[in-house]
């Protein structure tokens, strides 16, 4: 909580705003900076942590509002330069809601010594330039003042200044582990706005006090990962006909510092064996996509015409699809726009996410199309396997009564039909969601209330999944696209039927140290709680507990001698062995 005067209230920080959390006044507990709201909305405001002057420790929480223009500058409304500004007498309470949400979010502020004067400097990014803004502080420890006359946007170097869409934002990091810090400069915005590709810039510190930044690299961790834009929908085929699966990335868009564009296709070619794919980047607009101008581009895969490859359908932003039929050359996949506006199927609503898939077992590919808000419509084949019909709108509008979104109009529901023995002997609905899970579904009759019967934790937004056996041991694993704009891989341990618990064999238990003196640790990536038993070799039970993740037990009364540690109950158990010496 923060004193304001006349009021105490949570400190204020608006949306999308980043604070400084830093020890401003140097006397050992960790302060806030931030823009305020009301009259405040366009200086700093101080909230002075109280903890070393009412307790000699820095290990509360209560703040006093001391100035609401710290470092005597602010940045005007619809406008980055700072100038200088007279600080109000007494700070006032941030002011309701309703007219605070009128002030736009955005602003990042970083303060760091960079003159190396042991004076906290001001770094800002804001929402309506490309660019940082750097002033130096001239004034006190007590009292901090902001030079805006020495200002400027060549920053953090004159050579290679920031220069990135909207909402750019510094961060310190030591990335070289040289005891000097770093600046990260990257986008403060989620995921659909700014920058989402070639946008975390690092610049090293080559100085021990104060800062001189060089850059370094615009790909910092990137080069490690797929960085590709913003909405990722993943596709398995053999591409260049060899034998083996290639995969193809299809993206919502892309916007670097410096180019954008709406959707496109990736291919990456596997290099590998069956057993033990590697997949290279050969293509960045596979099947001349970008030529259409898609918004949100989602395809998927299925031999609509029974010639026997993989034709494709791709939805798009404004709710409709649009087939691409395969004629390969030479064993090679090639695909052509022949169905826009596809059967003029576009009222389902936005961000159409189709799925083709013989659901109700008559050898014809039918239509599930996921949407924005989280529902989905099943389209019914009525026409032949070579010849393909479907009405333009749905043959069930609420497929299955399936709702994920987790509040109004945001579900953004990615249907995946699996009947593959696999995953057990009923056929089943993988529904990629918005809100970190992709829900499972035992498929019943198109009308009926689907039930749920599983759900998988996947930390990201707007989850896209498909299956395959990707190293070709007949286990089927899943890979996920994700609206960052990458992929995710989840290897499974065996072909485990849907809904069931997954055995504690696939897991690991490790025990340490062994042999044990006082305690010792059972740690596993099971993060269920499991029952534990601890027998002597007299068969007598000396220990019991649960188990999850990280798990210290005591063992400095135990006489010296073998254990056995039995994990799980019932025909479902792992066991170690754990020596005690003294």
């Amino acid at each position: 909580m923060s004193d304001y005067g006349s009021l105490i209230t949570s400190a204020f920080i608006l949306p999308g705003d980043v604070p400084a959390i830093l020890d401003v006044d140097d006397d050992g507990d960790l302060d806030i900076l931030t823009f305020g709201n009301g009259d405040s909305e366009n200086s700093l405001v101080w909230h002075q942590n109280r903890s070393m002057e009412e307790y000699g420790s820095c290990d509360s929480l209560e703040f006093l509002v001391v100035t609401e223009c710290w470092g005597g500058f602010q940045e005007p409304a619809n406008a980055s330069a700072l100038e200088a500004v007279a600080c109000k007498p007494n700070p006032s309470p941030p002011a309701p809601w309703n007219q605070a949400a009128r002030h736009h979010p955005g602003s990042s502020i970083l303060l760091t010594d960079v003159t190396g004067d042991s004076l906290p400097d001001v770094i800002i990014g804001d929402i309506q330039t490309n660019h940082l803004v750097f002033a130096p502080n001239i004034g006190d420890i007590v009292s901090s003042e902001i030079d805006v006359d020495q200002q400027t946007t060549s920053f953090p170097s004159s050579n290679d200044p920031a220069d990135m869409q909207y909402m750019v934002s510094a961060y310190e990091i030591d990335a070289n582990q040289d005891n000097r810090m770093d600046l990260l400069v990257t986008t403060n915005n989620n995921i659909d706005s700014s920058c989402n590709t070639g946008h975390v810039w690092l610049y090293s510190n080559s100085q021990s006090v104060g800062a001189n930044y060089s850059l370094d690299t615009k790909r910092f961790l990137l080069d490690e990962m797929l960085d590709l834009g913003t909405g990722t929908v993943p596709m398995i085929l053999d591409v260049d006909g060899d034998g083996l699966d290639d995969m193809v990335l299809a993206i919502d868009f892309y916007r670097s510092p410096t180019a954008s564009s709406n959707s496109s296709m990736h291919y990456f070619r596997n290099t590998g064996t069956s057993s033990a794919p590697n997949f290279v980047h050969q293509d960045d607009d596979f099947a001349d996509l970008a030529q259409y101008d898609f918004q949100a581009a989602y395809p998927t895969l299925g031999d609509l015409d029974n010639d026997g490859d993989l034709d494709m359908v791709v939805g798009t932003a404004d709710g409709s699809l649009h087939y691409f039929q395969n004629t390969p050359s030479g064993g090679v996949a090639s695909f052509t726009l022949v169905g826009p506006n596809y059967m003029g199927i576009n009222s389902i609503g936005q961000n159409a996410a189709p799925e083709l898939a013989d659901v109700n077992g008559d050898n014809k590919l039918d239509l599930i199309v996921g949407e924005r808000m989280g529902t989905l419509s099943y389209f019914q084949n009525d026409g032949t396997g070579t010849s393909p019909n479907f009405t333009s709108t749905p043959t069930v509008e609420n497929y299955g009564k399936i709702d994920v979104s987790f509040y109004c109009c945001n579900g953004n529901a990615a249907p995946l039909f699996i009947n593959n023995e696999a995953f057990g002997p009923n056929q089943y609905l993988f529904v990629g969601t918005s809100e970190k899970r992709i829900n499972v579904y035992r498929v019943d009759q198109p009308t009926d209330s689907f039930h749920l019967v599983d759900s998988i934790l996947i930390l990201s937004d707007r989850i896209v999944p498909t299956i395959s056996d990707f190293d070709n041991n007949g286990v089927y694993d899943l890979l996920v696209g994700t609206g960052e704009g990458g992929v995710k891989f989840f290897e499974r341990a065996g072909n485990f039927p849907v809904g069931a618990p997954t055995p504690l064999a696939a897991f690991s238990y490790r025990i340490y140290p062994n042999p044990s003196d006082e305690a010792f640790n059972v740690q596993s990536d099971n993060q269920t709680n499991v029952p534990l038993h601890i027998w002597n070799l007299m068969a007598q039970e000396v220990y019991s507990t649960s188990i999850q993740g990280k798990t210290k037990i005591p063992t400095h009364n135990w006489a010296p001698g073998f254990y056995t540690v039995i994990i799980g109950e019932g025909a479902d158990i792992v066991s170690r062995k754990l020596l005690v010496l003294h």
